[in-house]
């Protein structure tokens, strides 16, 4: 599925901002450019196990590293004789580096580097460009959300980031001319669970991205798969993904200037949906499960399955099967080490005192907003639902969504909840932890009805960011639709961009451009403090339902998504008494049925700050453009301001949509089915009155000459 933290990635390689420069040098002209292009991946090491790529010695050997159970062992591989021998005892990563010189003494360079996590440093061969990846966001005891390419010259001090790189850069090495660097860039997460990574070109000169080559790469051991040789004429690399180790080696080709091998720029589509089985015919009432099973394996700082695929087992203190683990260079909470906790492999647990309780702060850190945790708890009780419902047999890895035990208890400050059987029973819940329980407390899931009788489990993919709109998906609830508060501050394209926006559900539960506080303050003219205005604006024509299958939202529904109150303004304007202001509402159908021509956005009069009347007459304004379920609209509504004799009065309006009924007339949606009562949108106008007389102080400054 899609997630916050790594799925199926639309990658769109665009420009690197950097810099011109000689030898790898700015500020003087660029010489001739030099490319390169590179030969098919031929292999050179094969086996059961891992096998990480340390880097070339100066004789011109490629070292490698097997993995054999908690222990590693170098091998060296000779390209002319096509010979590995294997060293007969242990051998650490550190030493390792050491050996190949990635493990150089700290530069003075390093004051530069930034407080964000740093996965990966390596420096150009001149000793001037610094490259790193970055991991913005990361905190321990959770995947990494994404990474970040950065250039940093030395010499300028100049500092640049790739924007437009894929989600997750997790290797890189430069070409011995410091002017080329290969870069690894996750693509996506395939139905297996398994990282798919691509090759990539960046040049330090122009800025320019390049696809490499073709073929899809391993990508579950970060900083351990790529290195260039000195001489420049071989590239060694994790091979395509397959269930075993493998290492290849591609020739290298300097070409003078790219060739029909690099093109301008590169979409790699996001892997599509699988089809939607067919619904079942109605005969009982869908009734949730109380437990889930899945298999828990070993996983990969971005929460894909480490290859070799390696399942927990009792007694395992790796990564992924929890997350007091004691791996280094993983985002383990080193406060404890703790095994893994569960006596079987696959595990059945129950969904709400357990399953939920570690995916949903492993999906979504805590410090986003309280309602949005209660949508992506909806969210991710649904895809469980659904993941069940189909049959599907799931795992772990956010090839579905993420699950590590311990993370409930790992949230700090680490409390273990006095009430093992029902943690959010417990009087002894940090406050973290009780954010978790009142985002699970609520219960209730996203429903796709073929009849109001008839209704199975939404399969509720989510990502981590969509800039403006999402992406349509593989269900017909899974549609495109408008999400103009992911505009600015922190937005972005993460993850496939269906369904629900993680990030973009916060935003929307701030009534911010950013969000959350730590990112910045940028309000926006439309807060919504009810989840399931989220939901119903990120899944399309949905239901949301509780356990017995009660349904808790109505059939006709309405979100803003957007208030111009005067030439783009997101704050409502200053008006004096009787002034006419135009503004312009983006309202979405968030309900099930296309809108034709019977419904109006309506504005209830202006109240005081009291809710007393001052004027009591509506002004409604037919809206005649048939909406679909999904999409929005813009609709503009007059507003006069009332008579008055105060400088300065605050009133309340109200905004309603209507709908027009046989019979019965104007029916507001709020109110048309009182069981199940929805938002209007409130909000607050100042009306001043002027001239008005103002005091202004006097200062008077003595002059001394």
């Amino acid at each position: 599925m899609k997630t916050r933290l790594s799925l199926s990635l639309l990658v769109s390689i665009g420009c690197l901002i950097l810099f011109s420069s000689v030898n790898g040098h700015p500020g003087a002209a660029a010489p001739a450019m030099t490319a390169y292009a590179f030969g098919a991946p031929e292999v050179v090491a094969a086996r059961p196990g891992a096998i990480g790529i340390v880097g070339w010695l100066p004789k011109g050997q490629l070292m490698l590293m097997l993995q054999e159970g908690q222990h590693s062992r170098a091998a060296y591989f000779t390209p002319k004789t096509e010979e590995l021998a294997i060293a007969p005892g242990p051998t650490s990563w550190q030493e390792a580096l050491q050996a190949v010189g990635r493990l150089a003494p700290p530069s003075p360079a390093d004051v530069g580097l930034p407080e964000t996590p740093l996965l990966e440093t390596q420096w150009s061969p001149d000793g001037r460009i610094r490259a790193a990846i970055l991991a913005p966001g990361a905190q321990a005891g959770a995947p990494i959300p994404v990474t970040q390419l950065q250039l940093f010259d030395t010499v300028t001090g100049r500092e640049s980031t790739w924007d437009g790189a894929p989600r997750f850069i997790t290797d890189i090495a430069w070409a011995p001319d410091s002017r080329w660097l290969a870069v690894l860039g996750v693509a996506g997460i395939g139905a297996d669970g398994a990282e798919r990574a691509q090759l990539f070109l960046v040049d330090a000169h122009t800025g320019e991205g390049y696809l490499a080559r073709e073929e899809v790469f391993g990508g579950g051991m970060w900083g351990r798969q790529l290195a260039w040789s000195p001489d420049g004429m071989q590239l060694a690399v994790g091979c395509p993904t397959t269930e075993e180790g493998r290492v290849c080696i591609l020739a290298v080709n300097q070409n003078g200037e790219p060739s029909a091998a690099h093109p301008a720029a590169v979409n790699i589509a996001p892997v599509v949906a699988p089809a939607q089985p067919a619904l079942r015919a109605a005969t009982t009432p869908y009734t949730p499960p109380a437990e889930i099973t899945l298999h828990v394996y070993q996983l990969t700082l971005g929460g894909a399955r480490r290859q070799p695929y390696t399942l927990c087992e009792p007694g395992s203190t790796a990564w992924g099967c929890t997350v007091f683990c004691d791996e280094a260079d993983l985002p383990c909470v080193r406060t404890v080490t703790l095994p893994y906790p569960y006596a079987t492999n696959p595990i059945s647990i129950p969904i709400e005192s357990d399953y939920l309780l570690d995916v949903v702060p492993l999906e979504m850190g805590t410090y986003y907003h309280a309602t949005a945790l209660i949508a992506q708890a909806a969210a991710a009780r649904s895809y469980a639902y659904r993941a069940i419902y189909d049959g599907r047999s799931i795992n772990n890895s956010t090839a579905f969504q993420a699950f590590i035990p311990y993370k409930f208890e790992s949230l700090p400050t680490a409390s273990f909840p006095g009430n093992s059987e029902d943690p959010c029973a417990s009087d002894n819940l940090n406050t973290r932890q009780r954010i978790i329980c009142d985002a699970v407390a609520p219960g209730y899931y996203i429903a796709h009805d073929s009849t109001p009788e008839d209704y199975v489990p939404a399969f509720a993919e989510f990502s981590a960011d969509a800039w403006l709109r999402t992406v349509n998906g593989g269900r017909v609830y899974l549609r495109s639709v408008e999400d103009p508060i992911s505009s600015g501050c922190d937005a972005n394209n993460y993850g496939h961009q269906r369904g629900m926006s993680q990030e973009g559900a916060s935003r929307w539960a701030r009534g911010n451009r950013c969000s959350y506080s730590g990112k910045g303050d940028d309000p926006w003219s439309v807060r919504w403090e009810d989840a399931r205005q989220i939901l119903t604006h990120y899944y399309t024509g949905v239901q949301l339902r509780e356990s017995a299958g009660t349904r808790l939202t109505p059939d006709y529904r309405w979100a803003p998504l957007e208030i111009d109150w005067r030439s783009g303004s997101v704050n409502p304007p200053l008006l004096q008494p009787g002034e006419t202001q135009l503004i312009t509402f983006t309202v979405q159908n968030t309900g099930v049925y296309t809108r034709t021509g019977q419904v109006a956005l309506t504005q209830f009069g202006w109240e005081d700050e009291e809710g007393a009347p001052v004027i009591t007459a509506t002004t409604r304004v037919t809206i005649s453009q048939i909406v679909a379920p999904g999409e929005s609209i813009r609709v503009g509504v007059p507003l006069t301001a009332p008579l008055q004799t105060e400088a300065l009065q605050r009133y309340r309006l109200r905004f309603d949509m209507e709908l027009l009924e046989e019979g019965t007339g104007m029916v507001s949606f709020s109110t048309r089915e009182p069981e199940r009562p929805w938002p209007i949108f409130e909000t607050e106008i100042t009306v001043m009155l002027l001239p008005h007389k103002m005091f202004v102080p006097l200062i008077l400054r003595e002059v001394t000459g």
